[in-house]
């Protein structure tokens, strides 16, 4: 069966708030699991009402190996501080390039996966997270070089 790379944050933007959402409140959780990195995720979200705990179930049932990244949430609040953003993006970064290190190489089809956050603040700065594309490709997980 395929290795599988999981992780990501979820976060509910509601711009009529006046409080963001800032890297303690994803360490924080609250009502949603909080902030996870490595091998606990998928014990961490098992069984509760979220996408990736329904994928991580059926995924293991059917044999598929899962490779965690990290995974967070904070509850509803404004945007998602850069600050945050760059931690978590970055620790998911982070777990693909470690999963790539493997006897095995990661692939993902020639897909590629996109970390872009909604903004307010204009377009990504270079070398930043925000607005990368973490590339798989030709079984390498990377960010590509900014100039």
């Amino acid at each position: 069966m395929a290795r599988i790379a999981i992780g990501g944050f979820q976060h509910e933007t509601n711009t009529f708030t006046p409080s963001l959402a800032t890297l303690a409140d994803f360490e924080a959780g609250g009502a949603w699991p909080e902030l996870t990195t490595g091998p606990g995720l998928p014990d961490r979200v098992r069984g509760m009402n979220l996408s990736i705990a329904g994928f991580v179930d059926e995924a293991e049932r059917i044999g598929h190996r899962l490779l965690p990244t990290t995974w967070g949430a904070a509850s509803p609040s404004s945007y998602v501080t850069e600050h945050a953003y760059e931690h978590i993006a970055g620790l998911i970064l982070d777990g693909l390039r470690a999963a790539d290190t493997g006897a095995r190489r990661l692939r993902a089809g020639g897909r590629a996966l996109h970390l872009r956050p909604p903004s307010k603040r204009g377009p990504p700065q270079p070398g930043s997270a925000r607005g990368c594309r973490a590339r798989v490709a030709g079984g390498r997980a990377r960010r590509p070089a900014h100039r």
